[in-house]
């Protein structure tokens, strides 16, 4: 069963999503979201609940969590499953589970700490590849410079 702390992180993303500035396409952008306890950086749709991937964190409880919308069709709720990441130029891997949303939705959260190595690496490259079960999908990393840096700035205090 999903905690509610668990149900008011993907709450407050889902929020946060839908605060990036309007734009004249529905193309997914990077943008920086701030919902006080809780600071975004995804990769939406503006205004909107659409996205593929979001960084979440909590900067005074010190927690970093990734949500990947990318998984594979009707995945178990509760299954865990990785998270894979690819730059180019490095990867990472995350444990995932899968979830769902109060539409119905799924998405994989994992739970990351406060791994620095994850802004480092949103830095590299020019693409992003989002792996999750097979299933995969690839984010251009143009225009991710300034809300990386806001992000950084608001989860790590400019670390």
């Amino acid at each position: 069963m999903m905690s509610r702390a668990c149900l008011s992180l993907l709450s407050a993303t889902i929020a946060l999503l839908a605060c990036f500035d309007a734009t004249a396409e529905e193309k997914q952008t990077w943008g920086f979201a701030d919902g006080g306890a809780v600071v975004s950086l995804s990769y939406a749709v503006p205004e909107s609940d659409v996205g593929t991937i979001s960084i979440n964190c909590q900067p005074k409880r010190k927690r970093l969590e990734l949500v990947s919308f990318v998984l594979p069709p009707k995945q178990r709720r509760g299954a865990v499953l990785k998270i894979k990441l690819d730059s180019g130029a490095a990867r990472l891997e995350y444990d995932g589970k899968v979830g769902r949303d109060r539409d119905g939705g799924s998405y994989v959260e994992a739970r990351i700490g406060f791994d620095r190595r994850l802004f480092d690496f949103l830095g590299t490259g020019s693409t992003l590849t989002v792996d999750v079960a097979g299933a995969k999908e690839s984010i251009p990393l143009a225009g991710i410079a300034q809300p990386l840096a806001t992000m950084r700035r608001a989860c790590l205090g400019g670390a």
